[in-house]
């Protein structure tokens, strides 16, 4: 496994605090960032992916092959 390839970035901003999506084509998933003062230190919040709710984690899913099922090439 070679890991996620990332195609797409993109920031917003709420308040003082910027937020980074980055969007992998392998997975099919899209990893938040936050980042509130110190651009060197940005702080993981979360990784979406469009699997419904289940007990299976990010990595066991993952290494199943059973994500995949958006493509964040044109994430806005």
């Amino acid at each position: 496994t070679q890991g996620p390839e990332s195609e797409s970035l993109t920031v917003g901003h709420v308040g003082n605090k910027a937020l980074i999506f980055i969007g992998h084509e392998r997975p099919g998933s899209i990893s938040i960032y936050s980042v509130d003062g110190n651009i060197a230190s940005p702080r993981f919040e979360s990784v979406y992916w469009d699997i419904p709710d289940s007990d299976v984690t990010w990595t066991q899913t993952f290494n199943q092959n059973s994500i995949g099922s958006i493509d964040p090439e044109d994430l806005k």
